[in-house]
């Protein structure tokens, strides 16, 4: 990932403003998997009810790989 990149989502991330959740669930329809993965990680960081329902909304559609990341942030998350 970009550091340009890398700075977009930290901020996103750490946001109190919730008009970023709409923004990082939209992101989430990127086929850039760095855009992709940058918006779940900062959706699981922010700990929003809305963006954790819309990454487990779309857990059907994830590859397998994609399942152990957004398990692997969910873990990381909970011992933090």
């Amino acid at each position: 990932m970009t550091a340009a990149l890398e700075t977009t989502f930290a901020v996103l991330s750490s946001s109190r403003n919730e008009s970023t959740v709409p923004a990082l669930i939209d992101a989430l329809d990127s086929k850039d998997d760095k855009v992709y993965e940058g918006a779940i990680k900062a959706l699981v960081a922010r700990r929003s009810k809305k963006g954790h329902l819309a990454v487990l909304k779309r857990w059907h559609l994830l590859e397998p790989n994609q399942r152990e990341f957004v398990t692997g942030l969910i873990a990381r998350e909970r011992r933090e």
